[in-house]
C-alpha cells in the first residue's frame, strides 16, 4: 500500500513538472502591435467591413518571423477624425496605411511622426491602389500623399508611381482573368527569392498600380515579360517587356518599409467574375502574413531571469523525484 502511494506521488509530481512548463518556454512568443490606419478617407477599412478577412487572419495569431522566433500579433484601429502622434503610435510596432482618400493628406506634424516611428525601428507597410478610365471599384489611388512620407524618410530610389491624385495600373491580357487584363496572376517566378517575403508563394492575384525603382534589389515582385502599366490617360509607365514593379521590400539605414501597389488585393471585395474575396485568390493571404512577419522588428533581449527561477523549481521537483524514485527502490530490496 505504501509503495502504491509512493507511486502515485511521484507520478502527479512529474504531471506537475510538465504542467508548470508555459508555452513561452517551448516558443518564444512575443507580442506584435500593429496599427491599422483609417484616418486618411481611405474605402477599405475594418470598421467598413470590407478588409475585415486579413485583420481577423493577423489579429492575435502566433507566427514565425525569425527562425525559432514567433510573435503573436495584437491589431489596432486608428479611427476616423484621428491623427498619427506621438500618443497614437505609442507602443506599436508595424504601421499599415493602405490607399488614402483622393482628399486626404498628411500634415507635417504627422509626417515627422511616421518619421520618428520609423527610425525608432518601426515597420512601415504602404499600399497604393490603381486607377482606370472605367471605375471597377471606385477606387483612386493616391500616390501623392504616400510619396511625401517617403519623401520625408529622405528616401528616393522606391517610390509610388505617377506622382499625381490618380497613379497608374498594371495590365496583362495574357495573364489575367477573362475580360479583366488588369487582374493580374503572377507566378513565383516574378519574386524575389532572396526574401522571405517570397516564402511559400506559388501564384498570386494582384490588381495594382506600378513602383519606381531606382535600385532593383529592393524588388520583390513584378509582372512579367508581357505585363505593362500606364495612366488612365493612356500614357504608358511602363511598356511591355519591362516588368512593372508593384511589391518592394526597403531596408537602409535601420528601416524596414514595404510598399505596394494593391490595397484591393488583401481586401475582402469579390474578385470580379471569380467571386471569391481578393484576400483568399491564389496565395494572397500567405504573401499578407509574409509582409506582416518581414516588417516585424527584432524584439529587445528577453528577461530571461523567471526562465532561471522555473529552472531552479524543475530541478528541485526533479530531485525530490529522484529522491523518492530511490527511497522506493531501496524499500523493495
Amino acid at each position: 500500500m505504501r509503495k502504491k502511494k509512493s507511486i502515485t506521488f511521484i507520478v502527479m509530481l512529474l504531471i506537475m513538472l510538465f504542467a508548470s512548463v508555459p508555452k513561452s518556454v517551448a516558443i518564444l512568443e512575443e507580442q506584435v502591435v500593429v496599427l491599422f490606419d483609417e484616418a486618411h478617407a481611405q474605402n477599405l477599412t475594418y470598421t467598413l467591413g470590407n478588409f475585415t478577412k486579413a485583420i481577423d487572419a493577423l489579429n492575435e495569431t502566433v507566427l514565425e518571423y525569425r527562425p525559432g522566433r514567433y510573435a503573436k500579433y495584437i491589431v489596432r484601429l486608428l479611427p476616423s477624425n484621428s491623427t498619427f502622434n506621438s500618443s497614437t503610435l505609442e507602443g506599436i510596432d508595424i504601421l499599415i496605411i493602405g490607399n488614402p482618400g483622393r482628399n486626404a493628406s498628411f500634415n507635417e506634424n504627422e509626417l515627422d511622426t511616421i518619421k520618428t516611428f520609423v527610425e525608432n525601428g518601426g515597420g512601415l507597410f504602404l499600399m497604393c491602389d490603381p486607377q482606370l478610365n472605367e471605375t471597377v471599384y471606385g477606387e483612386n489611388g493616391n500616390p501623392t500623399e504616400l510619396n511625401k512620407i517617403l519623401t520625408k524618410l529622405n528616401i528616393s530610389s522606391v517610390l509610388f508611381s505617377h506622382n499625381n491624385s490618380f497613379g497608374d495600373a498594371i495590365f496583362d491580357e495574357n495573364h489575367s482573368v477573362i475580360r479583366r487584363p488588369y487582374f493580374v496572376y503572377v507566378n513565383s517566378t516574378e519574386f524575389n527569392n532572396e526574401t522571405r517575403i517570397s516564402d511559400n508563394i506559388q501564384r498570386v492575384l494582384v490588381f495594382s498600380s506600378s513602383l519606381i525603382v531606382k535600385d532593383n534589389k529592393y524588388i520583390v515582385a513584378t509582372g512579367d515579360n508581357e505585363s505593362y502599366a500606364m495612366t488612365p490617360n493612356g500614357n504608358f509607365t511602363y511598356q511591355t517587356g519591362t516588368k512593372p514593379p508593384w511589391l518592394v521590400a526597403y531596408e537602409n539605414n535601420g528601416f524596414r518599409i514595404v510598399l505596394c501597389g494593391s490595397t484591393i488585393m488583401f481586401s475582402d471585395l469579390n474578385v470580379k467574375r471569380l467571386d471569391i474575396p481578393w484576400i483568399d485568390a491564389e496565395n494572397n493571404k500567405i504573401l499578407w502574413y509574409n509582409i506582416i512577419k518581414w516588417l516585424t522588428p527584432t524584439p529587445n533581449p528577453v528577461d530571461v531571469s523567471n526562465y532561471f527561477l522555473l529552472a531552479g523549481g524543475i530541478i528541485l521537483l526533479l530531485g525530490v523525484a529522484s529522491f523518492l524514485t530511490y527511497k522506493l527502490l531501496k524499500a523493495r530490496k
